[in-house]
């Protein structure tokens, strides 16, 4: 039974890759967008960017944590973005539909992650049992 065990957690480890690099992909872009903002709008922006690079520290250490095979963090990582989406649309007035072609994709590997850690989860359950 070695081989089914090591093959669900393979498939579960396989969907939850697509979630670590989607939250360091978003991490690395907020980052580079608070950079590039600093550096324009000059000293007055320093909060934004220690506050966007708090947020892009929090992602890679949801997407370390997802990688790791916690639920939470999964589950966090998909909050996160649906909570810095209402935030941009609340404060910002930016419509939720911009950067659509950042945040589907995301949404979905992030979905993946979370199936994945529920998946690997069962699996090692299911290991200790036998």
């Amino acid at each position: 039974m070695r081989t089914v065990r090591s093959g669900d957690e393979a498939l579960a480890r396989w969907r939850i890759q697509p979630a670590v690099w989607a939250g360091r992909m978003l991490a690395a872009f907020i980052a580079v967008v608070a950079a590039i903002a600093f550096v324009n709008g000059g000293a007055d922006n320093w909060r934004r960017l220690v506050t966007e690079l708090v947020l892009a520290g929090v992602l890679v250490a949801a997407a370390e944590g997802t990688r790791r095979g916690s639920r939470a963090a999964a589950i966090g990582l998909l909050l996160a973005l649906a909570g810095l989406k209402y935030v941009l649309w609340l404060f910002a007035g930016i419509p939720v539909v911009n950067g659509i072609l950042i945040w589907a994709p995301a949404s979905l590997a992030f979905a993946s992650g979370i199936w994945g850690t529920f998946s690997l989860a069962a699996a090692r359950r299911e290991a200790e049992d036998r």
